[in-house]
């Protein structure tokens, strides 16, 4: 009986170190950066900020300036109903012969 658990033990030593990996991918670091990286210089604080550029007075002026008008869309300036489809103008006009339908346009034409 102590030879079965011998054996047992002997077989379940040889079993994990078939499971085992006796592969070894060594222990050394590595630099996993790019070359393009690694020989690029860090910059200061100073160099950035003497290399950014200054945008134009007058072309941030005008960037920051507004180009267009809020509220000029009253029902009185435009050719259509706010709530009318153009699919709805057709059927009206379908069924009216003397109404032209005019083309769209918007507040500013």
């Amino acid at each position: 009986m102590n030879h079965s658990r011998e054996a047992a033990g002997e077989t379940r030593k040889i079993k994990n170190m078939l499971k085992s990996s006796s592969v070894s991918l060594g222990s050394a670091g590595h630099d996993l950066r790019s070359t393009a990286r690694g020989d690029h210089r860090d910059f200061s604080r100073e160099e950035c900020r003497a290399a950014q550029g200054a945008m134009n007075a007058e072309a941030k002026k005008d960037l920051s300036a507004v180009h267009y008008t809020l509220g000029d869309d009253k029902p009185g300036k435009l050719s259509y109903d706010w709530y009318e489809t153009w699919q709805m103008r057709q059927e009206r006009a379908h069924w009216n012969p003397k109404l032209t339908l005019k083309p769209l346009r918007g507040p500013a034409g």
